[in-house]
C-alpha cells in the first residue's frame, strides 16, 4: 500500500492591531499534520492583483517519527526519553508530549510581494483574482476528474457559487485592506505592523508515502490500512479513516494537513477527491463524506495485454464536495470491495418517478462484499446473489433499516432546522475497526468514540447479527441501534456547532459531548423502547409501539415551542406521578423507564470512578479528574493540542468525559428546563450557521420599548426590545460558543424563574491567589456550573425523615409548645469526603401522602457542609393504617377478621387456610395479601413516601440517600411513576429494614416477620403477575434490578454457615428460586427454553391482549384475528436471577448447596436452557397480512417473512450463567476431601468452551468466503467459559489438596502433569489458554482477550508457591506475554487496549476479581459495563451496608481464587519494584537483567519504537495505548526502574561473555548526547509543562477548599444552642476508608460521625461497671 496526494488550503490570518513592532518580511503558519510531507508551496497576491509564489520552507515536528528514522542501527532513540524519569511525579506532563506531535510549521518570505508595482487596484480586482484561484478545477490534466467535477458542481450550483463568492469576497477584502494600509502605499499610520503578515495565502502541500508491508494493521488512528486475515492470500484489504475526538492528536490530521480545530475561524469548505488503483478483481470502491453521495467513475485498463478479467486494472475516482464550512473532524472515507444497499424504507417512501440514489441522496449501507462477488463489482455482468449473500444482505437491513433516518429526523426536529445537513447518509460496516462500537475489554471502545463524518459513519461489522440471525433487543440489539444513532447525532453536532472564541477551542470539547448526550437522551425518549427504533423491514419495528414513537411519543410533547417568545420557560414535562401502563408491561419496558435505568447505571459508573479520588488506579498520579482539563482561557489550541493530556487517559479521559457530560446534561435540563436547554443548543447551531454564511448579526421582528407605567410606546425612541433567543445568538456570533458564553446564555433564556438553580459565584477558575469580598482567601464553592464541570466529585447527601405524631413534642428546639397535627421533619446532612468540594443551593422535596396528595417544596443545602432541618411539614391526609388494624394484623389481639379497607386493601377470604395468613409453602399469595399490603399495615402515618431531588437538580452527580420507614419505600416502589424512584426504592429495601414506627412489640404482620417484609416486597416485584392481584406488574428492567437487590439483601442477612437449613435463613434465595420455578420449569421440573417472543392479539377496538392470557374456551374466528409478535424481555430478568442466585453467600463466604445444585442444572441442561428462539412463519399465515416484496440490488425478490423467521442469537443467556460461576466459593467436605464440588461444573464449562470454539471456528470458515465480519461480537460464550473455567480451576487448587498446581508457560513442558493425569490438569496450565490465543486462523478479539486474561491469572497464581530465593517471576512472565501480544503486528488496536488493561489489572490486584474481559466484551455498553466493573455483579447501592461487599472484597475467606492470584501478584510486583536496588540481595543477576529487559521493551514500545525494521511502533500513532502503558510504568516504577540502573552500572563489562550471555546488552543505555537531546525537548515543551502544572494546581486547590473552609470555621467557632443537635454547624470531612471505596459511603460517614460524637446523639467513650455484692457493698 501507498498513498500520495495534494491539498490546497486558503488561509486568512486575522491578526490584531499590534503596534510598535519591527517591520519584517517573513512569517510562519502552523498546521496539524502527522503524515509524510514531500513539498510545500505558498503563494499570495501582490499589489497588482496577481497570484505569485513565495519562498518557503517547512519544519515537521513529530518526535515519535524521529524514532523510526534513526540512522544508528546500534542505538534506539527512544532511550533518550528515559532521562525524563525525574519528571514522573507529574506523569500527566509526560503524556502531554503527545500533543506536541503532528505540527507542520511553514515559514515563508513576503519580499517577493513587496516589490513595487503599479498603483493599487480596486477591491473588486482582488476579489476576482481570488475567485478564479478558488474556482479553478481540481486537476487541469485529468479529464476523468474534470468530468466528475462538472457533474458534481451542476448538482447544487447555487449553493456552491454563493460559497465561492463569499470566500473570494473575504480573501479580496483582506488583500485590499493589506495593501491599502501598507506604509509603502499609504503614509497613514506608519507605525502599524506590516499588514502583509495578515495577507491571505494559498498553501499547497504534497504528501507522498509508501507503507511497508509489515506495517499493515499497525498504522494507527487516523488513516488505517487493514488486512482482515494475513494467512489468507485471497483476502482483500480495506482502508478507512477515524475521526477521533476533539482534544486528541489524531483523526484527519494523520492524513491531511489542516487546522484541526472546531473553532469558527478554522472551519472551511472542502472538495475531496480520491483515486484508487488496484486489480479489478479486488472490486475497490470509495465511500466518503459529503453533502451527497458524491460522484465516481471507474476505468478498466488491460495491463498484461491478455484481455482477461484477472489482468484488468481498475482506476476508480470519487469526488465529493462540502460547500458549507465544517471542521476537519467531519472528513472521512473508506475504501474497499463494498456492496451497497439502499434503505428499504427510504426507497419505498420516495416518489415512483424519482430515483433517489441517482441524484446523490438516499440512506445506504456499505459492507464488504463476499469474496465470490468482488470480481464482478466493476464488470458489466449482473451479480447473482447466493444464499449466503442474501442472508448477509438481510442481516444488514434487519439491523439498520430506518435507524439512522429516525435519529437524523429527531435531531433536525429538535434543533428546528428546515433540512438535513446532507442529502445522503451512508453507514460503512467493517470488521474489527477502531472506535467502531465493539469492545474487547476496554471502556474506551464501549461506544464512547465514533467514526462519524458528514453524511455517514464507519462502524464495526461485528455489532451486526450473524447471517440469518437476529439479536435480542437487550442482548446486542439495543447496542446496535444506539451505536448508529450516536454516530448520526455526533456527526450532526460536529458539523453544526463551532466551539471556542473564534480561533481557540482549547478545553471546550466537552461541550460537544454534552450536546450529543442531550440529543441522544431525546432520541432515547422517542425511540429507546424495543420495537420503536427502526423501519418496518428491520428487527427494531413493532407496529403496536412504532406508531407512538418518535415525535408521536408522549415524551416529545415539549416539541413545537417557538424560539422567540416572551413567556417564561417552564420546566420539562414531568413524569407521571403514579405508575400506569405508560411505564410498560410485564414483558416490555417503555422508553422512558429504560432511559431512567440507563441514566442510573451511567451515574453508578461515574461515581465508581470518582469515589476513590486521585489514586493511580483511577487517574494519573498527582492529577485530579475534571470534565475539561485545560480551561477555556488557557492557551490556543494550535499550541496545546486541544487538551490531549486529558483525553489520552485510559479511564479519566474520554471515558470520564462521556460519563460526566451525560450527567451534566441531565443536571442542566433539570435546572434550566428542557426547553431552555434546547433553545440554547439551538442558538449555538444557528449562530454557527449565520457565521458560516458571513452574517454579522440577526434580524428579527423587534418591538419598540414601552413605558413601564403607561404600557405605551415611547415616542421618538429608537430602542427596541429583542427576544432573549436573538440576543443569545448574537452574542455567540460575536464571542463564540464557549463555556462562559453558553452558561450565560442558558441563564438568560431560562429567565428569572430559574435563576436560583443557575446561580454561581464566578465563571473564572478558582485559585489560591483569588481573594473573596473581604480580602481573605476564597474558600466558597464556585456553584453552577464550575462546581459540576471542573470538580472531580459530586454531592453526597443523607436525609432522615421523622414523623411527629399529633400532640407530641416538637423536634424543633425553638418551638416551646406542643405541635398540633402530624408533622414531617427532614434532617439533611451533606457528607464531604476528603479531596472533594462542597455543594450548595436549592433542593426539591416531593412529599406524597395517603389518598393521593402530593406536594413539592424547595429547600436549601448549606454550602458549609452543616446539618440542616427541612421542616416541619404538616401532613393533611389520614394515616395509612390505624393502631387497631396494626395490632390485629400482628396477632396480639385475637378474633379480628377485619381488613383495613380504608387504606386501599381488598377484603379477602382465606380459603383452605387456617387463620389469617399471607404465606405458606402450599399456597403462596393465593387469595392472600401482597407484600405491599403487609408493609402498609406497618405504616401508621399519612406519609406514603418522600423523594429528595426528584427532578434531578444534581443530575446523577453524586449520591442521595433518604432514611424512611420500609412501608414508605415499598409504596414508592409500587406506585411511583418514575423508574428512577422505583430503582431508588429497590436499592433502599436491599439495605435497611426498619422497625414498625410507634410499636416496638409488633414483630410480625400475620405470618410475615416485619424484618422480612422488604425482601418480600422485592420478591413480589420480581415475580410480577404471579404474585400480584391488585397492583400493576413492573417492567422487566425494574424486575431485573429487583433480583439483584434480593441477592444483596440475602447477603446482608445471610446465616453464619452455608450448612444452615430452614426457609427463614435463605428467604431471599428461596424467592429467586421460586421465580425461576414459576417461569422456566414444567411440571416434571425440567428447565424450559426461554421464549424471546410473545404473540399479541389486536382487537377490533384497537386494544391489545397477549394470546397466552386468553382462556382456552374463548372462541376466536380466524378471519377476525389480527395477531402480531413482540419481543418478550423476560430473558433479561432470567439472566439477572441466575447472576443473583450465584452471588449469594453465607457469612463465612461460602456458597449454599442449593445454589450449586441450581447452577449444575442450568449449565448441564444443554440447549434447553438457552434455545435459540424463532418467530414462526405461521404468525404471518394466521394473520393473513399481505407481504411486501423487496428487491435487493439486482438479485431476486425476497419477502419480509424471512425477517420474521430469523433465529434469535441466545448466546448471552448461557454466557451470563457461565460468567456468574466466577462468584462461586465452595470447599470440599471433610467427609470426602478428595472430591471437589466444582468438578462437575468444570466439566460442563469445558464442554461449553469446546462447543463455542467449534462454533466460532465454523463462523470463521464461512468468513473465508463472506469476509463481512458480521456477528463476531455476539459470540460471548467462549470468553465467559474461559473466564469461568480458569476461575473454577484456581478455586479447586486453592481450596483443596489437589496435586495439580498452576504451571507457567516456560515450565509447562517439564510439568509432572504434562501427560494430563486427569481431564482437569490442562486447564490449570498456561499452554491451554495460550494455544487459544495463538490459534490460526485467529479467533475473535474477545476470545483472545479472555485467553490472555486467563494466562495472566495462572502466572500470578504460580508465584504464591515460590519463595523469594526462587524468584517469583509469574507476574513478569504474564506481563511479557501480554506485551508481546500488544507488539504483534497482527493484533488489532482494540485488542491492544484490552491487553494493556489486563496488564494494569494484574499489577493492581484486579485481574481475577473484576472479570474485565467477560464483563465488558460483548456488552459494548458504557453504562452496563462501567457499573459492573466498579460496583460488582449486583450493581450499585444507596451507600449503606450492601451485599456486593462480599463479592468485591478479596480475602482468603470470601474470594480464595482472587486472593491466591493477588498473593502471587504481590510477590511478583515486589520483584519488579525492588530487583536491582542497593538493598536487593535476593535475586540473581539473570533475574535483574530479565526485569531490565522487560522495562526496556515497555519503555521503547510506549515511545513509538518497534523491533521490526521499517514498521511503525504500535504507540507511535495511538495516544490511548501509549497513555495506558505509561500509566502501567508509573504504577510499577514511579521513580524509575532500578533494574535498568543496575544493569547500566555494569557498562564496564559490556564486552565480556557473561554480559552478553545474560542479555544485558539489550537493556537501554543513555549517553551524554542523548541527555542533551532530551534537554532540548524539555525546553521545547516548557510552556506546555507550565500550563499543565497550572491546571494541576487549580484542581488540587479545588480539592482543598472544603478542608480550608472547615479549618477556618473551627478557628472562628462560636458556641450556639443548636450545637447539641448539630444544626448549622459545619461538620468535618469524611475519610475515604475501605467501606467508602466499596460503595458504602453512608455507612462510612455514620461510623465516622458516631466515633466523633457528631451524629446528633451522645458519644460513649468509656463504660464504668459497678457490681454490688450480696451484702450491698459496691
Amino acid at each position: 500500500w501507498g498513498y500520495s496526494g495534494r491539498t490546497t488550503i486558503w488561509l486568512i490570518k486575522n491578526s490584531g492591531s499590534a503596534q510598535h513592532q519591527q517591520i519584517t518580511t517573513t512569517a510562519t503558519i502552523a498546521l496539524h499534520f502527522r503524515g509524510e510531507v514531500s513539498s510545500v508551496n505558498v503563494s499570495t497576491i501582490d499589489q497588482n492583483s496577481k497570484i505569485i509564489p513565495l519562498k518557503s520552507e517547512y519544519l515537521h515536528l513529530d518526535p515519535l517519527q524521529k524514532v523510526l528514522q534513526s540512522h544508528n542501527p546500534h542505538r534506539i532513540d527512544a532511550d533518550t526519553q528515559s532521562c525524563r524519569l525525574s519528571s514522573f511525579d507529574t506523569a500527566l506532563r509526560s503524556s502531554a508530549c503527545a500533543s506536541f506531535l503532528g505540527e507542520l510549521r511553514v515559514k515563508f518570505d513576503l519580499a517577493e510581494s513587496s516589490k513595487a508595482g503599479q498603483a493599487a487596484v480596486s477591491a473588486s480586482d482582488f476579489v476576482q483574482t481570488w475567485k478564479e484561484d478558488v474556482d479553478a478545477p481540481c486537476s487541469s490534466y485529468d479529464l476523468q476528474l474534470q468530468d466528475l467535477e462538472s457533474e458534481l458542481r451542476e448538482r447544487d450550483s447555487t449553493r456552491r457559487n454563493k460559497r465561492v463568492e463569499l470566500v473570494a469576497q473575504q480573501l479580496g477584502e483582506a488583500s485590499f485592506y493589506t495593501f491599502s494600509r501598507d506604509p509603502r502605499v499609504s503614509s497613514t499610520n506608519p507605525s502599524t505592523k506590516d499588514p502583509r503578515l495578515t495577507s491571505p495565502l494559498t498553501v499547497r502541500i504534497d504528501i507522498d508515502f509508501e507503507l511497508p508491508a509489515c506495517a499493515i494493521n499497525s498504522c494507527g488512528r487516523g488513516l488505517n490500512f487493514c488486512q482482515p486475515s494475513i494467512e489468507l492470500a485471497k483476502s482483500s484489504p480495506f482502508v478507512y479513516t477515524t475521526s477521533g475526538e476533539f482534544g486528541d492528536h489524531e483523526g484527519p490530521r494523520m492524513w491531511l494537513p489542516c487546522l484541526d480545530s472546531t473553532a469558527s475561524k478554522h472551519r472551511s469548505s472542502h472538495e475531496l477527491s480520491i483515486c484508487v488503483s488496484a486489480p479489478s478483481i479486488e472490486g475497490f470502491s470509495v465511500v466518503g463524506c459529503g453533502e451527497d453521495i458524491g460522484v465516481s467513475s471507474t476505468i478498466l485498463s488491460d495491463v498484461d495485454g491478455t484481455s482477461s478479467t484477472s489482468g484488468l486494472f481498475a482506476t476508480t475516482k470519487w469526488l465529493s464536495a462540502m460547500w458549507s464550512p465544517l471542521p476537519a473532524r467531519c472528513l472521512g472515507f473508506a475504501i474497499g470491495p463494498f456492496t451497497i444497499l439502499s434503505d428499504f424504507e427510504y426507497v419505498d417512501d420516495a416518489d415512483d418517478d424519482e430515483e433517489p440514489v441517482s441524484i446523490g441522496n438516499g440512506i445506504r449501507q456499505a459492507f464488504l462484499a463476499p469474496l465470490e462477488e468482488r470480481h464482478l463489482i466493476h464488470s458489466a455482468q449482473s451479480i447473482q446473489k447466493s444464499a449466503q449473500s442474501r442472508a448477509i444482505d438481510m442481516s444488514v437491513m434487519g439491523g439498520t433499516s430506518g435507524v439512522p433516518l429516525r435519529a437524523l429526523n429527531i435531531v433536525k426536529d429538535v434543533i428546528g432546522l428546515p433540512s438535513h445537513q446532507s442529502a445522503s447518509y451512508t453507514q460503512v460496516w467493517l470488521p474489527s475497526i477502531i472506535d467502531g462500537g465493539a469492545s474487547s475489554g476496554s471502556l474506551q471502545q464501549c461506544g464512547v468514540a465514533t467514526n462519524s463524518w458528514l453524511g455517514g459513519a464507519t462502524l464495526d461489522a461485528s455489532l451486526l447479527p450473524p447471517p440469518s440471525k437476529r439479536l435480542p433487543f437487550y442482548c446486542g440489539g439495543r447496542t446496535l441501534q444506539l451505536a448508529q444513532a450516536r454516530c448520526a447525532i455526533t456527526g450532526f453536532v460536529r458539523k453544526g456547532v463551532a466551539l471556542g472564541g473564534g480561533q481557540d477551542d482549547a478545553g471546550e470539547g466537552w461541550m460537544h459531548a454534552m450536546i450529543i448526550s442531550q440529543l441522544l437522551t431525546i432520541y432515547l425518549k422517542a425511540h429507546g423502547g424495543s420495537g420503536e427504533g427502526g423501519g418496518p423491514d428491520s428487527h427494531f419495528y413493532v407496529a403496536r409501539y412504532a406508531s407512538a414513537s418518535g415525535c408521536n411519543s408522549p415524551s416529545m410533547e415539549f416539541l413545537g415551542f417557538a424560539n422567540v417568545e416572551d413567556d417564561t420557560i417552564g420546566v420539562a414535562s414531568a413524569q407521571d406521578l403514579w405508575r400506569s401502563e405508560k411505564n410498560g408491561t410485564e414483558s416490555r419496558t417503555s422508553a422512558s423507564d429504560e432511559l431512567a435505568i440507563r441514566n442510573m447505571l451511567l451515574s453508578d459508573a461515574l461515581e465508581g470512578i470518582e469515589r476513590n479520588g486521585p489514586s493511580p488506579s483511577n487517574g494519573w498520579k498527582g492529577s485530579y479528574l475534571s470534565l475539561t482539563f485545560l480551561s477555556s482561557n488557557s492557551c490556543n489550541s494550535t499550541c496545546m493540542g486541544s487538551g490531549v493530556v486529558d483525553l489520552c487517559h485510559p479511564i479519566g479521559g474520554i471515558v470520564y468525559r462521556a460519563l460526566k457530560s451525560d450527567a451534566l446534561s441531565r443536571l442542566i435540563q433539570a435546572r434550566a428546563g428542557l426547553q431552555a436547554f434546547i433553545k440554547t443548543i439551538r442558538a449555538s447551531f444557528f449562530s454557527t450557521l449565520l457565521t458560516d454564511a458571513g452574517e454579522k448579526g440577526v434580524s428579527s421582528n423587534e418591538s419598540p420599548m414601552k413605558d413601564s407605567k403607561t404600557n405605551t410606546e415611547e415616542p421618538g425612541t429608537q430602542r427596541h426590545h429583542k427576544a432573549p433567543f436573538v440576543l443569545v445568538v448574537e452574542e455567540m456570533m460575536k464571542k463564540g460558543t464557549t463555556h462562559v458564553v453558553f452558561t450565560r446564555s442558558l441563564k438568560h433564556i431560562a429567565g428569572i424563574a430559574r435563576e436560583q438553580y443557575l446561580r454561581g459565584t464566578t465563571f473564572v477558575d478558582v485559585g489560591k491567589d483569588i481573594p473573596d469580598a473581604a480580602g481573605f482567601q476564597n474558600t466558597d464553592p464556585e456553584g453552577f456550573p464550575n462546581s459540576f464541570v471542573r470538580a472531580s466529585g459530586g454531592l453526597y447527601l443523607r436525609v432522615g425523615a421523622h414523623i411527629e405524631a399529633a400532640g407530641g413534642e416538637s423536634a424543633t428546639p425553638h418551638a416551646p409548645t406542643a405541635v398540633k397535627g402530624i408533622h414531617l421533619h427532614l434532617y439533611a446532612e451533606q457528607v464531604i469526603p476528603e479531596k472533594a468540594i462542597a455543594f450548595g443551593g436549592p433542593m426539591t422535596i416531593r412529599v406524597v401522602e395517603n389518598e393521593g396528595q402530593c406536594r413539592e417544596f424547595v429547600r436549601n443545602i448549606s454550602e458549609d457542609g452543616s446539618r440542616v432541618e427541612w421542616g416541619p411539614i404538616f401532613l393533611h391526609a389520614k394515616p395509612v393504617a390505624s393502631n387497631k388494624q396494626q395490632t390485629a394484623a400482628s396477632g396480639t389481639i385475637e378474633g379480628s377478621d377485619t381488613k383495613p379497607g380504608g387504606a386501599g386493601f381488598a377484603t379477602k377470604k382465606k380459603a383452605g387456610i387456617g387463620g389469617d395468613v399471607a404465606y405458606n409453602d402450599a399456597l403462596l399469595h393465593v387469595e392472600g395479601y401482597q407484600a405491599i399490603e403487609l408493609a402498609r399495615l406497618t405504616n401508621r402515618t399519612p406519609l406514603l413516601w418522600v423523594r429528595v431531588d426528584p427532578e434531578g437538580l444534581y443530575g446523577g452527580i453524586g449520591r442521595i440517600t433518604t432514611f424512611q420507614q420500609d412501608a414508605c419505600v415499598a409504596d414508592q416502589l409500587f406506585h411511583d411513576g418514575d423508574a428512577t424512584g422505583q430503582l431508588d426504592a429497590i436499592r433502599t429495601l436491599a439495605e435497611r429494614p426498619f422497625r414498625i414506627q410507634g410499636s416496638v412489640k409488633v414483630t410480625s404482620v400475620y405470618d410475615a416477620r416485619v424484618n422480612e417484609i422488604p425482601v418480600r416486597v422485592l420478591g413480589d416485584c420480581l415475580r410480577g403477575s404471579v404474585a400480584l392481584h391488585s397492583s400493576i406488574p413492573h417492567t422487566p428492567a425494574i424486575r431485573a434490578q429487583a433480583a439483584l437487590a434480593i441477592a444483596q439483601w440475602q447477603n446482608n442477612k445471610a446465616p453464619a454457615s452455608r450448612n444452615v437449613v430452614g426457609s427463614d435463613s435463605w428467604l431471599g434465595l428461596n424467592l429467586l428460586l421460586q421465580y425461576f420455578k414459576e417461569r422456566f420449569e414444567n411440571d416434571s421440573q425440567r428447565i424450559m427454553p426461554c421464549k424471546f417472543t410473545r404473540k399479541v392479539w389486536r382487537k377490533n377496538n384497537g386494544e391489545y391482549q397477549y394470546l397466552d392470557e386468553i382462556k382456552r374456551n374463548v372462541n376466536i374466528q380466524r378471519e377476525d384475528v389480527d395477531i402480531d409478535c413482540e419481543e418478550d424481555e423476560e430473558y433479561r430478568v432470567r439472566s439477572a436471577v441466575v447472576t443473583a442466585i450465584l452471588c449469594i453467600r453465607a457469612k463465612d463466604g461460602q456458597t449454599p448447596a442449593k445454589v450449586l445444585k441450581f447452577i449444575e442444572r442450568i449449565i448441564c441442561s444443554g440447549d434447553g436452557a438457552a434455545v435459540e428462539g424463532q418467530i414462526s412463519d405461521a404468525l404471518m399465515d394466521i394473520n393473513g397480512q399481505r407481504r411486501k416484496r423487496l428487491k435487493i440490488a439486482d438479485g431476486p425478490y425476497l419477502s419480509d417473512g424471512m425477517m420474521e423467521s430469523s433465529t434469535f442469537v441466545a448466546d448471552s443467556l448461557m454466557a451470563d450463567a457461565l460468567l456468574a460461576l466466577c462468584h462461586i466459593n465452595v470447599r470440599p467436605t471433610q467427609m470426602d476431601p478428595s472430591f471437589h464440588p466444582v468438578l462437575k461444573l468444570m466439566q460442563a464449562c469445558r464442554r461449553w468452551l469446546n462447543w463455542s470454539l467449534y462454533k466460532e471456528e465454523t463462523l470463521l470458515e464461512n468468513e473465508e468466503t463472506a469476509r463481512s465480519g458480521m456477528g463476531l461480537s455476539s459470540a460471548r460464550i467462549a470468553p465467559c467459559a474461559i473466564t469461568a473455567l480458569v476461575s473454577l480451576a484456581l478455586l479447586r487448587q486453592s481450596t483443596s489438596n489437589s496435586a495439580t498446581k498452576a504451571v507457567l508457560i516456560e515450565d509447562e513442558a517439564t510439568s509432572p502433569h504434562a501427560n494430563n493425569v486427569d481431564e482437569f490438569d490442562d486447564v490449570i496450565g498456561t499452554n491451554f489458554y495460550s494455544d487459544i490465543f495463538f490459534k490460526k486462523p485467529q479467533l475473535s478479539d474477545v476470545t483472545r482477550a479472555a485467553a490472555a486474561q486467563a494466562v495472566a491469572c495462572i502466572c500470578c497464581a504460580v508465584d504464591r508457591f515460590k519463595e523469594k530465593s526462587e524468584g517469583p517471576v509469574g507476574l513478569l512472565t504474564a506481563l511479557e506475554f501480554l506485551l508481546d501480544g500488544i507488539i504483534d503486528l497482527t493484533t488489532t488496536m482494540g485488542l491492544r487496549l484490552a491487553l494493556a488493561a489486563i496488564m494494569y489489572d494484574a499489577c493492581t490486584g484486579k485481574v481475577c476479581s473484576v472479570q474485565r474481559i467477560a464483563s465488558i466484551a460483548g456488552c459494548n455498553d458504557l453504562g452496563v459495563s462501567g457499573a459492573r466493573l466498579f460496583d460488582g455483579p449486583l450493581g450499585g447501592c444507596k451507600g449503606g451496608d450492601n451485599g456486593s461487599t462480599l463479592l468485591m472484597s478479596v480475602t482468603e475467606l470470601t474470594n480464595p481464587t482472587a486472593s491466591s492470584v493477588n498473593d502471587g501478584a504481590r510477590k511478583g510486583l515486589r520483584l519488579l519494584k525492588f530487583a536491582g536496588t542497593p538493598r536487593d540481595k535476593e535475586h540473581q543477576p539473570f533475574v535483574v537483567v530479565r526485569v531490565a529487559k522487560f522495562a526496556t521493551k515497555l519503555w521503547r514500545t510506549m515511545n513509538g519504537d518497534t523491533e521490526v525494521p521499517g514498521a511503525y511502533g504500535v504507540c507511535s500513532r495511538d495516544g490511548n495505548l501509549r497513555a495506558s502503558l505509561l500509566m502501567l510504568w508509573q504504577w510499577i516504577w514511579p521513580a524509575g526502574c532500578p533494574a535498568i540502573v543496575q544493569v547500566q552500572s555494569w557498562r564496564e563489562h559490556e564486552k565480556t561473555e557473561q554480559y552478553i550471555r545474560l542479555g544485558a546488552h539489550e537493556v537501554m543505555q543513555i549517553n551524554e548526547d542523548e541527555k542533551r537531546s532530551a534537554q532540548a525537548e524539555e525546553i521545547a515543551t516548557a510552556e506546555l509543562k507550565r500550563v499543565v502544572n497550572i491546571e494541576l494546581d487549580r484542581q488540587k486547590w479545588r480539592s482543598e477548599m472544603a478542608l480550608k473552609a472547615y479549618q477556618k470555621h473551627t478557628k472562628e467557632a462560636v458556641v450556639d444552642s443548636a450545637i447539641s443537635q448539630g444544626l448549622g454547624v459545619p461538620l468535618p470531612l469524611v475519610a475515604r476508608d475501605e467501606t467508602w471505596k466499596l460503595g458504602g459511603w453512608a455507612t462510612s460517614a455514620s461510623c465516622q460521625r458516631r466515633a466523633k460524637g457528631l451524629d446528633g446523639g451522645a458519644a460513649i467513650s468509656k463504660v464504668r461497671l459497678k457490681v454490688a455484692s450480696s451484702a450491698g457493698e459496691t
